[in-house]
């Protein structure tokens, strides 16, 4: 039943248990039954043993309602269960390697067919999953809507929206307070928080109040959900929505004929100071990207083009770049020279090192096709990126994300390596589970374990000296991969040939039911 608040059994008999659970304001009703015997054992569990025979079953339901539930049978239930996981099969896309003379390609379909599971179980649900689903407990359980498509916006590329519409709603039914954050920072329109709870409020953090790359992601998921159904139904549910996030995209200070983004702001490479950071390179590109969906949505709707949208597309600062590189951010004009140096290139321990973290301005050709990024300037990035990282601290989703940019950069073999780049945040085990570890240079090679009895044992550490394990898994590695996959696969707008984003010699791509990437 769970650690922490209070349970409290409402009525009971020897095979069934019908129980509520307070956690602070939260309630919740649970209801277990068996074909053996349940017996409360202390404050916080629940056992249930056998009558006779090696055949124990327990069916538990979770309700928000008081009311007692009606169980369905053990057998209506495995039918149910058996039943949606045909349709999740069947009916979804799929991508199949066989054929492929390239060693990694079995691997590689493990993961994704793993990742779909792992993904339809942990972040598919009526609320934006938290980034280690269901599995465990992070950030004091709040989930981050930065990570929102990391999660779930393969599913509706990969033929099935209806998951992604579980958590969708979400944005909708909170569009008020979205609307007052906005009014509260003097803008208009929506303002999404980074990480929050279900209620809508912005978690106090460090990070957490600058981040802003959240922002045009509801005309993503809109959009993709869009792309898979091509409905009008899709533009009716999700127009508001869109329109209240662009009305923030197109309300950003104007200064010196130009939109600025920032100060106060971070990147999503999160390693800026808030107070001197403007024009991230992702970000310009991305809320132009977004207040141009939200155009299309209008025209798609019979409507005109908002003029006052037009008129910021036109005014965003450009994507900044030096010596031939894009930068990460405007106002870091020397980032390339100081990561090429000998104190910082792949080893950004130095606290004016910043060639770590999420190298997210490749983002703006890869998970979006920025539409004034110059792929000749983004290739020398992507090289610059690989020469020059400390891909030592990096995450799960960056792999398949630079994977996506050499993919629309034209270079597959390079799309593929990425996806299998041997580091520690990328490292998939039989579970197809990827964990979070952080560079730590107190970590040493023995971690302590649970010895039994209150004991304590010294273990091996799985990651080595040098790094902690934060996390035994991160979900948003899973979702990545199926977005970059299905996108290497069926291709993007603008691409060419059949599987664009797979080498020709060692692949072979078969593809279904997978909607291009924007």
């Amino acid at each position: 039943m769970g650690r922490g608040g209070t349970t409290a059994i409402l009525s009971r008999r020897p095979d069934r248990i019908h129980l509520r659970r307070t956690l602070d304001a939260t309630h919740y009703w649970s209801t277990v039954s068996t074909n053996g015997v349940l017996a409360q054992q202390g404050t916080a569990a629940i056992a249930a043993r056998s009558k006779s025979g090696d055949r124990l079953t327990v069916i538990a339901l979770f309700d928000d309602k008081a009311a007692p539930a009606r169980l369905p049978s053990v057998q209506a239930a495995a039918t149910a269960v058996a039943d949606h996981w045909r349709d999740f099969w069947t009916r979804g896309g799929a991508v199949d390697f066989s054929g492929s003379t390239d060693p990694r390609a079995k691997e590689l379909e493990r993961r994704v067919v793993l990742s779909q599971y792992l993904s339809a179980i942990n972040g598919a649900g009526t609320l934006p999953p938290q980034e280690e689903g269901l599995f465990s407990n992070s950030w004091y359980g709040k989930f981050h809507l930065e990570m929102h498509p990391w999660h779930a916006a393969w599913q509706p590329l990969w033929g099935h929206p209806e998951l992604l519409e579980r958590s969708l709603p979400w944005y909708v039914a909170h569009l008020p307070k979205a609307r007052a954050e906005a009014q509260r920072h003097r803008v208009k329109g929506a303002w999404w928080p980074k990480m929050t709870g279900p209620e809508g409020r912005n978690s106090p953090s460090l990070v957490s109040p600058f981040l802003m790359w959240q922002q045009p992601h509801p005309i993503l998921l809109a959009e993709l959900v869009w792309r898979s159904r091509k409905d009008t139904a899709t533009l009716d549910r999700y127009a508001e929505l869109v329109e209240a996030t662009a009305d923030l995209l197109a309300s950003w200070p104007l200064a010196g004929g130009r939109r600025n983004l920032g100060p106060p702001l971070i990147p999503a490479q999160e390693n800026y100071d808030p107070m001197t950071t403007v024009n991230p390179v992702f970000e310009v590109e991305y809320f132009r990207w977004g207040l141009e969906t939200a155009q299309a949505w209008r025209e798609r709707r019979g409507l005109k083009r908002r003029a006052d949208w037009d008129a910021a597309l036109a005014s965003i600062a450009p994507p900044a770049v030096r010596d031939g590189l894009y930068l990460p951010v405007e106002t870091l004009p020397d980032f390339w020279t100081v990561a090429q140096s000998a104190e910082c290139r792949g080893n950004a321990g130095a606290a004016r090192c910043k060639n770590r973290d999420h190298p997210s301005f490749l983002m703006a050709y890869g998970f979006i096709r920025g539409a004034r990024i110059d792929p000749a300037i983004m290739r020398r990035a992507l090289d610059a990126v690989a020469a020059n990282w400390d891909l030592r601290q990096t995450w799960g989703w960056d792999f398949p994300m630079m994977a996506m940019t050499a993919a629309r950069l034209g270079e597959p073999e390079k799309a593929v390596d990425w996806l299998f780049a041997d580091r520690k945040n990328n490292q998939w085990g039989p579970t197809g589970m990827t964990p979070r570890v952080h560079l730590d240079e107190h970590a040493s090679e023995l971690v302590p374990v649970s010895g039994g009895a209150g004991g304590v044992a010294m273990a091996s550490n799985p990651d080595g000296p040098g790094y902690r394990r934060a996390a035994e898994t991160y979900f948003p590695s899973n979702g990545s991969l199926l977005m970059a996959v299905g996108m290497m696969a069926a291709g993007w707008d603008g691409a060419t040939g059949h599987a664009p984003g797979f080498p020709r010699r060692g692949w072979t791509v078969r593809v279904e039911g997978i909607t291009p990437a924007p």
